[in-house]
């Protein structure tokens, strides 16, 4: 049931990204945050907090001796917790890396993008997790109900809501969801639900390692998708933005003794 209820989270995250992606036209001429973003956003707002009352129930079925027990399970849900955090930002630095070494504007533009809204969706969690100041399940006595409101930003225990592991790693499946049908259109049907896939199993691993609530990882499922989808928009709305033009441009050119990194942007 608990992975019927992450995947269910995931797949209504998945929805305005979908819906988006499909036209880059229609991403450069919708604003920035719709009234349909905002029935949807509070639609899933409100299904996190139809969460929370069973999230001593679902930790509870996550933490049983033979689940914890499973050294495949156990392998998984630590490399999936990595995946989240480093792992995206490796994989967005390592895009823009390579789209410049390589001088595809279109590579290092998606890894700029990427990068960007995991900035975005960084700040946005850090901000919540501080002024909620939810208690860590694994808090004893663990309790889904024991809030410290402000203590978020000094206490590490109280830095539960939401997940920034599953932010992260939703931000970027957000950006690959935007970006993919663009560029790569025919790759992008299965690229996409692959990367939305793995996104919601770095959210459950966070659960299995007994680091958050369930609650916790839906919230994060959410603000990742948007802080993805709200930088996707501005930049198909602003293709010429200063990061686009000093950054995107740039490339890596051979000089004598070496390589040098080139700016051509106006």
């Amino acid at each position: 049931m608990a992975l019927a209820l992450a995947s269910l989270g995931a797949m209504g995250a998945v929805a305005p990204a979908g819906a988006q992606a499909a036209d880059s036209s229609a991403l450069h001429r919708q604003s920035l945050f719709t009234r349909h973003d905002a029935i949807v956003a509070g639609a899933l707002v409100a299904g996190t907090l139809a969460i929370m009352p069973a999230d001593e129930w679902l930790r509870g079925r996550f933490t049983t001796p033979s689940l914890q027990g499973n050294g495949t399970l156990h392998t998984a849900a630590n490399d999936f917790s990595l995946l989240g955090d480093p792992g995206t930002v490796i994989l967005s630095l390592g895009t823009y890396a390579v789209g410049r070494i390589a001088g595809s504007r279109t590579v290092s533009s998606v890894g700029l993008h990427a990068t960007e809204a995991l900035l975005l969706s960084a700040a946005a969690t850090e901000l919540m997790k501080g002024v909620v100041g939810r208690h860590r399940p694994y808090v004893l006595p663990p309790d889904q109900d024991e809030y410290s409101p402000l203590n978020g930003f000094t206490g590490a225990g109280d830095t539960s809501f939401p997940s920034g592991h599953t932010s992260a790693a939703f931000a970027l499946a957000s950006v690959i969801a935007g970006e993919g049908p663009v560029h790569w259109p025919h790759a992008a049907r299965f690229v996409t639900p692959l990367s939305y896939g793995v996104a919601t199993l770095v959210g459950l691993s966070r659960t299995y390692k007994d680091r958050h609530w369930m609650s916790d990882v839906a919230m994060g499922a959410l603000v990742g998708e948007y802080s993805g989808l709200l930088v996707e928009r501005y930049n198909h709305r602003h293709p010429r933005n200063a990061l686009e033009r000093w950054l995107v441009p740039s490339g890596v050119a051979p000089i004598a003794g070496g390589v040098a990194l080139v700016w051509s942007a106006p």
